[in-house]
This record gives structure tokens, sequence and C-alpha cells, in this order.
């Protein structure tokens, strides 16, 4: 057996060509044992905590500015008309609870120079090639000298379409808003306006 190999070796570098020969060493090498899979921990998109897909732990994070009144209703309407002029449309007003909530609104496109709801240049890059909206809250609290406190919170959210695997006669396709972040400098120009609102409101009132 030991020979017959070493006849056909023999033979096949005789008679076949260079480029045959290539091959047979390529095929060779090939069947080398693969190396060892790596021992480093892989990072998968899913490996995320469940609780960031939930928008109640965004709002739940503490505000990064507040603006104090002793007047609330002076207060509660300088955020109404905060929300009017930056064209943000009320949703919920709960005095009981001290919430008032704009309804989403789609983010600003790189040709709607006329709004300001996307701070920044990879703001509105983002919400130019994907479909963004922000939503405004305002958290009205009493604090120990009786005076009230709002802090504004603006909450990211990302449209996310779920492909299917088969497709019915109806081409059903369930979607939902992702939730990404908080607006955190959004909500410092919020406050801003916020002050600005209850200044003209207090001037006028004089």
């Amino acid at each position: 057996m030991a020979r017959s190999l070493r006849l056909n070796r023999s033979l096949l570098r005789r008679f076949a060509p260079p480029s045959l020969l290539v091959v047979c060493v390529v095929i060779g090498c090939s069947t080398s044992p693969p190396p060892l899979p790596s021992t480093a921990p892989v990072h998968l998109a899913t490996d995320i905590d469940p609780a960031t897909t939930q928008p109640s732990y965004w709002i739940d994070q503490p505000g990064v500015v507040d603006i104090t009144s002793s007047d609330f209703q002076s207060l509660w309407s300088a955020c109404e008309s905060m929300l009017k002029h930056a064209q943000f449309k009320i949703d919920r007003q709960d005095y009981r609870n001290g919430l008032l909530t704009s309804l989403p609104v789609i983010s600003k496109q790189f040709y709607e120079f006329w709004r300001d709801d996307a701070p920044t240049g990879n703001d509105i890059a983002e919400s130019s090639l994907a479909e963004i909206r922000r939503t405004i809250l305002f958290q009205f609290t009493r604090n120990s000298e009786g005076n009230w406190t709002v802090v504004p919170k603006v909450l990211v959210e990302r449209f996310a379409i779920i492909e299917p695997k088969l497709r019915t006669t109806l081409q059903y396709q369930p979607y939902y808003w992702y939730p990404l972040r908080r607006d955190e400098l959004m909500e410092r120009h919020v406050a801003k306006r916020v002050e600005k609102e209850l200044r003209m409101a207090t001037a006028n009132a004089k």
C-alpha cells in the first residue's frame, strides 16, 4: 500500500501540469485542523437590558434642569405656551398628579429649517434617515418652601417594523415605537423657553 502511494505521487509529479500540483497543495493545506474558537465573549445586538425598551424607564430617570415659581397656574400656563409655540399639541393635562404631556411629534427633517426640535446636526441627520419622534413631558412638584418646580423631559423614539416570516394576503406588518433615549439638550432648551414665557407673563401682568 505504501509502495503504491509513493508510485502514484511520482507519476503525479511527472505527468501532471504545474497548475494541478498547485491545486493539490492548496487542497492539502485546507485539510489542516481549524483554529480553536476564541474564548472572548460575543456581544449580540439583543444583549440589552429589557428595562430600557420601556418608555417608563427613560421617563423615570432624573431630570437635568428645572424651573421654579411661586405661582402654580403661571408655571403651568408657561409650559402650555411653550408647547404651542413649538408646535406640539397637548395630550394629557393632569393637574392632580402634576403631569402635562404633549402628543408625539415626528422630529425635524433636514429641510425644515424653521423648526428647532432636533438640537444638533446628528439629531437632524438621524431624523432624516429614520422615522424619529419626540414627546415632551412636564412633571410638577411642590417643594418644602411652598414653591412649585417643573421638570421637562423629552423622550426620543424610533419607528420599527417587524418583518413577518410568512406574508399573508393582507400584507400585515406589525410595527412599534422603540424608545432610544432622553434628549437632555432639548430639555435644557425647553426649560429656557418656559422661563421666557414665564417672564413675559409676569411682565404683562404688571
